[in-house]
């Protein structure tokens, strides 16, 4: 298990974003179009998670996190695997009393910086983000979360990105919301 330590901010010229990635020494990674699937227990029960399942490309991953919010900042312990049959995986979740809750589309581009992966994305109906996460293996110690935090605030002042432009909310609540 690992902890995944992340914000993520509202971004509002992609094109000036990515200009100030690059300059502040990022390496490209890759593009990537990501589909997420999200299933919930259709009968609610203390302590379940909702499954996350990502296609990425030819890439299929399942994921369940425990999830803590504290100031906008996200700490994640993560349990992920990949799958080879998603439809079949599909298949199990449905007939084990999950169902289909929500789905997320996001495109974009992937940089390393040091320790840190920048996403910057749009993500359909909702606009465009940065995202910026540490993976630390294990669980993370307080002064890790804490150097995490201060990291990534310095990187999105670097960005040009304020403080006001930290989004806490999941995007999966953000997409709720805009359904109604």
């Amino acid at each position: 298990m690992n902890t995944e330590i992340e914000m993520k901010a509202w971004v509002e010229s992609p094109e000036r974003t990515r200009e100030l990635i690059l300059r502040m020494g990022a390496s490209l990674l890759r593009t990537y179009e990501k589909s997420d699937s999200y299933y919930a227990q259709t009968v609610p029960q203390a302590g379940n998670r909702d499954v996350r399942l990502r296609m990425d490309g030819d890439s299929a991953v399942v994921t369940m996190k425990d999830k803590t919010l504290h100031e906008g900042l996200e700490t994640n312990s993560e349990r992920e695997f990949t799958v080879s049959h998603p439809e079949n995986f599909t298949f199990l979740l449905e007939n084990s009393g999950y169902r289909l809750k929500i789905t997320k589309h996001k495109e974009g581009e992937a940089y390393r910086f040091g320790e840190y992966l920048l996403e910057l994305s749009h993500v359909r109906d909702l606009g465009w983000f940065l995202e910026i996460e540490r993976v630390i293996p294990g669980d993370a110690r307080p002064e890790q979360v804490e150097q995490s935090r201060t990291d990534i605030q310095k990187m999105f002042s670097t960005l040009e990105i304020p403080p006001s432009a930290v989004e806490s909310r999941r995007y999966t609540q953000m997409l709720e919301e805009r359904k109604g």
